[in-house]
Protein backbone atom coordinates (compact mmCIF):
# COMPACT_ATOMS: atom_id res chain seq x y z
CA UNK A 1 0.00 0.00 0.00
CA UNK A 2 1.43 3.65 -1.10
CA UNK A 3 1.04 5.77 1.17
CA UNK A 4 0.43 9.59 0.53
CA UNK A 5 2.77 12.68 1.34
CA UNK A 6 3.25 13.91 4.60
CA UNK A 7 2.63 17.75 5.11
CA UNK A 8 4.76 19.53 7.56
CA UNK A 9 5.79 22.99 8.32
CA UNK A 10 9.75 23.62 8.69
CA UNK A 11 11.06 24.28 12.16
CA UNK A 12 13.72 26.82 10.73
CA UNK A 13 12.33 29.17 8.07
CA UNK A 14 8.18 28.01 9.06
CA UNK A 15 7.49 27.42 4.69
CA UNK A 16 5.04 24.25 4.53
CA UNK A 17 6.40 21.27 2.77
CA UNK A 18 5.85 17.72 1.60
CA UNK A 19 7.58 14.39 2.46
CA UNK A 20 7.41 10.95 1.61
CA UNK A 21 5.47 9.12 4.71
CA UNK A 22 9.05 7.37 5.49
CA UNK A 23 10.24 11.02 6.17
CA UNK A 24 7.55 12.46 8.60
CA UNK A 25 9.70 12.41 11.29
CA UNK A 26 11.33 15.68 9.90
CA UNK A 27 11.99 18.80 11.16
CA UNK A 28 13.22 20.76 8.27
CA UNK A 29 12.30 20.98 4.30
CA UNK A 30 16.25 21.53 3.98
CA UNK A 31 19.81 20.88 4.76
CA UNK A 32 20.93 24.37 4.92
CA UNK A 33 17.36 24.72 7.53
CA UNK A 34 18.46 21.52 9.53
CA UNK A 35 22.18 23.15 10.09
CA UNK A 36 20.54 26.59 11.13
CA UNK A 37 18.23 24.91 13.29
CA UNK A 38 21.40 22.94 15.19
CA UNK A 39 23.02 26.32 15.42
CA UNK A 40 25.27 25.95 12.13
CA UNK A 41 27.51 28.53 11.57
CA UNK A 42 25.51 30.62 13.51
CA UNK A 43 27.06 29.18 16.49
CA UNK A 44 30.54 29.23 15.78
CA UNK A 45 30.90 32.05 18.90
CA UNK A 46 30.10 29.73 21.10
CA UNK A 47 33.23 27.19 20.24
CA UNK A 48 36.15 28.02 22.04
CA UNK A 49 38.10 27.67 18.20
CA UNK A 50 41.36 28.72 19.89
CA UNK A 51 41.76 25.93 22.23
CA UNK A 52 40.34 23.37 19.46
CA UNK A 53 43.35 24.78 16.83
CA UNK A 54 45.74 24.49 19.75
CA UNK A 55 44.70 20.77 21.00
CA UNK A 56 44.73 19.92 17.47
CA UNK A 57 48.38 21.21 16.77
CA UNK A 58 49.72 19.79 20.10
CA UNK A 59 48.38 16.27 18.61
CA UNK A 60 50.37 17.15 15.47
CA UNK A 61 47.40 18.16 13.46
CA UNK A 62 46.09 21.20 11.60
CA UNK A 63 42.66 22.18 12.43
CA UNK A 64 40.58 23.86 9.39
CA UNK A 65 37.42 25.21 10.08
CA UNK A 66 35.36 24.67 6.82
CA UNK A 67 36.72 23.55 3.45
CA UNK A 68 36.51 20.52 1.83
CA UNK A 69 40.54 19.71 0.46
CA UNK A 70 41.63 16.39 1.57
CA UNK A 71 44.85 16.32 4.10
CA UNK A 72 47.90 14.56 2.49
CA UNK A 73 50.99 13.25 3.71
CA UNK A 74 54.27 14.59 2.43
CA UNK A 75 57.25 12.87 4.57
CA UNK A 76 56.10 13.54 7.91
CA UNK A 77 53.87 16.08 7.54
CA UNK A 78 49.96 16.56 6.87
CA UNK A 79 49.08 19.27 3.97
CA UNK A 80 45.86 20.61 2.56
CA UNK A 81 45.45 19.11 -0.84
CA UNK A 82 47.61 18.89 -4.14
CA UNK A 83 48.66 22.73 -4.40
CA UNK A 84 50.44 22.23 -0.84
CA UNK A 85 51.81 18.86 -1.72
CA UNK A 86 53.33 20.12 -4.54
CA UNK A 87 54.69 23.03 -2.71
CA UNK A 88 56.47 20.91 -0.65
CA UNK A 89 58.27 18.73 -3.41
CA UNK A 90 59.14 22.33 -5.02
CA UNK A 91 60.80 23.64 -1.93
CA UNK A 92 62.57 20.77 -1.02
CA UNK A 93 63.96 20.86 -4.62
CA UNK A 94 64.76 24.58 -3.87
CA UNK A 95 66.88 23.20 -0.73
CA UNK A 96 68.78 20.04 -2.43
CA UNK A 97 69.78 22.52 -5.33
CA UNK A 98 70.75 25.41 -2.37
CA UNK A 99 68.32 28.29 -3.76
CA UNK A 100 67.17 28.47 0.10
CA UNK A 101 68.24 27.11 3.31
CA UNK A 102 65.11 25.56 4.72
CA UNK A 103 61.27 25.66 5.06
CA UNK A 104 58.57 24.50 7.72
CA UNK A 105 55.17 24.09 7.09
CA UNK A 106 52.27 26.62 8.78
CA UNK A 107 54.34 27.69 11.62
CA UNK A 108 53.53 31.50 10.82
CA UNK A 109 50.16 33.04 11.95
CA UNK A 110 49.31 36.84 11.83
CA UNK A 111 46.95 38.31 14.01
CA UNK A 112 44.35 40.40 12.17
CA UNK A 113 40.93 41.87 12.76
CA UNK A 114 38.35 41.69 10.19
CA UNK A 115 34.29 42.98 10.51
CA UNK A 116 35.33 43.81 14.29
CA UNK A 117 36.67 40.52 15.44
CA UNK A 118 40.23 39.13 16.24
CA UNK A 119 41.14 36.81 13.89
CA UNK A 120 44.14 34.38 13.14
CA UNK A 121 45.59 33.39 9.95
CA UNK A 122 48.16 30.63 9.36
CA UNK A 123 50.47 30.73 6.53
CA UNK A 124 50.89 27.91 4.17
CA UNK A 125 54.64 28.12 4.26
CA UNK A 126 58.02 30.08 6.12
CA UNK A 127 60.77 29.87 4.02
CA UNK A 128 64.28 30.72 5.41
CA UNK A 129 66.40 32.13 2.51
CA UNK A 130 70.02 31.91 2.17
CA UNK A 131 71.04 35.05 3.80
CA UNK A 132 69.13 34.07 7.01
CA UNK A 133 65.81 36.15 6.00
CA UNK A 134 62.44 34.82 6.37
CA UNK A 135 59.57 34.90 3.61
CA UNK A 136 56.29 33.20 3.44
CA UNK A 137 54.29 31.81 0.83
CA UNK A 138 50.63 30.99 0.56
CA UNK A 139 49.30 28.32 -1.93
CA UNK A 140 45.77 28.97 -3.45
CA UNK A 141 43.60 27.50 -5.91
CA UNK A 142 40.66 29.43 -5.19
CA UNK A 143 40.17 32.73 -3.52
CA UNK A 144 37.78 35.20 -1.59
CA UNK A 145 37.27 38.45 -0.45
CA UNK A 146 38.41 37.72 3.02
CA UNK A 147 42.09 36.19 1.02
CA UNK A 148 43.16 39.48 0.52
CA UNK A 149 42.42 41.10 3.48
CA UNK A 150 44.73 38.29 5.03
CA UNK A 151 46.93 39.15 3.22
CA UNK A 152 47.47 42.17 3.36
CA UNK A 153 47.09 42.45 7.30
CA UNK A 154 50.32 39.82 7.33
CA UNK A 155 52.15 42.57 4.33
CA UNK A 156 51.07 45.51 7.41
CA UNK A 157 52.96 43.23 9.76
CA UNK A 158 56.50 43.64 7.61
CA UNK A 159 55.94 40.02 6.39
CA UNK A 160 57.75 39.57 2.87
CA UNK A 161 54.29 37.09 1.40
CA UNK A 162 53.98 35.47 -1.87
CA UNK A 163 51.15 34.33 -3.23
CA UNK A 164 51.50 31.14 -5.62
CA UNK A 165 48.70 29.88 -8.00
CA UNK A 166 48.28 26.74 -10.30
CA UNK A 167 50.87 27.96 -12.66
CA UNK A 168 53.13 28.63 -10.60
CA UNK A 169 53.41 25.37 -9.13
CA UNK A 170 52.54 22.90 -12.44
CA UNK A 171 53.73 25.05 -15.00
CA UNK A 172 57.19 25.93 -15.27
Amino acid sequence: MKRSKTKLTCGHCKKDFEVNYNKRHQKTCSRTCASKLRGGWNNHDTVDWSKVNKEAYANGNNFVAGGTTPWLKYKDIKVQGSYELRMCELLDEQKENNEILDWKYSITRIKYEHDGRNRTYLIDFTVTNLDGTLKCIEVKGREVELDYIKWQAARDQGIELEIWRHDDLFIK
